[in-house]
């Protein structure tokens, strides 16, 4: 197996875990978002 092949399967990989945890993603995203906001409004 050649290196590009290889490099090819794991992006493959990465990108069928990202489709498949993107939800998790999104939700941990609009969390942290939220903290990060409330943090600002506490300092203001």
């Amino acid at each position: 197996m050649s290196r590009s092949e290889r490099r090819g399967r794991s992006l493959g990989g990465v990108r069928a875990w990202l489709g498949y945890h993107i939800e998790t993603i999104w939700l941990l995203g609009l969390l942290t978002s939220a903290v990060a906001l409330g943090a600002l409004v506490v300092r203001l």
